[in-house]
């Protein structure tokens, strides 16, 4: 069995969009969904969640939990305010981008 290396998943995304123009709406929008996924990633693997649990907690089905996290899905307003209030996480962090809320996005993405 091999241990469970820890990376800051928003690394990862930074080096998805280098070379874009981050003020083009397509990379807001595109960065937005990276960090929705990577929030309720990060937060199943934290609390020992599957993505059934974190469906029975967020009020919605397991499919839709894999279709947020992997940015399948175009998640509504309305379903991103509920899900961070649900899961205690702060909703100005995230979108003041604050360094504190990196740490939110700290996740298991590679194993050694």
């Amino acid at each position: 069995m091999t241990d469970l290396v820890w990376r800051n998943a928003y690394d990862y995304q930074e080096k998805l969009f280098e070379g874009i123009d981050s003020g083009d709406p397509e990379f807001v929008y595109y960065d937005m969904l990276g960090k929705i996924s990577s929030d309720l990633v990060n937060y199943r693997m934290r609390h020992d969640l599957s993505q059934a649990g974190l469906a029975r907690k967020l009020g919605i089905s397991q499919a839709m939990v894999s279709k947020y996290e992997s940015g399948d899905y175009n998640i509504s307003l309305k379903a991103i305010i509920q899900f961070y209030f649900r899961l205690g996480l702060s909703l100005t962090q995230f979108f003041e981008g604050e360094e504190e809320d990196k740490a939110l996005r700290m996740g298991p993405v590679h194993y050694s």
